[in-house]
């Protein structure tokens, strides 16, 4: 699978058969899913573990955004989301607000977004099992680290 992060980088064989265009096609359907899973669809859904392995993507490099066993429902009347005493999901692709504090919302998963576009974009992922404070992360600073090559090996905070 192209997104799937196992090694440093995408799978560079497969990523060569992608353009800016076809790439630009791939993160339009993810944001297509999270405005319905947010906006559209009946009860709001939270993702709340949105990654490049949680996207799949079809024959025609459609994406499908999969793996709710973390997503959280909510009715229309409660769109703001909440907060839980169990922190769970992927760090590297959690909102800091989530990550310190258990707040998660919308924006969680629009955070999550931002760094899937990141990782995209640059062809690098990021080392997701790595533990960093999260908190102290923004995302212009990991988007810099991204584009610059250096990944979350640059991150580490002591």
């Amino acid at each position: 699978m192209l997104l799937s992060r196992r090694r440093e980088n995408f799978d560079e064989n497969r990523r060569a058969l992608l353009d800016w265009f076809k790439l630009l096609v791939i993160i339009e359907g993810i944001a297509h899913g999270l405005l319905y899973l947010h906006k559209h669809s009946r009860l709001r859904v939270i993702h709340r573990d949105l990654k490049p392995s949680n996207i799949l993507l079809d024959s025609e490099m459609n994406p499908k955004i999969s793996d709710f066993g973390l997503a959280k429902i909510f009715s229309s009347n409660n769109p703001d989301g909440n907060a839980t005493r169990r922190v769970v999901g992927t760090y590297g692709y959690m909102a800091p607000e989530y990550a310190s504090e258990g707040l998660f919302s919308i924006k969680s998963d629009v955070f999550s977004f931002g760094v899937i576009i990141l990782e995209i974009l640059s062809g690098k992922g990021i080392l997701a099992a790595m533990i960093v404070e999260i908190s102290s992360i923004s995302l212009d600073m990991h988007g810099n680290y991204m584009m610059r090559g250096d990944g979350m090996n640059s991150l580490m905070l002591h």
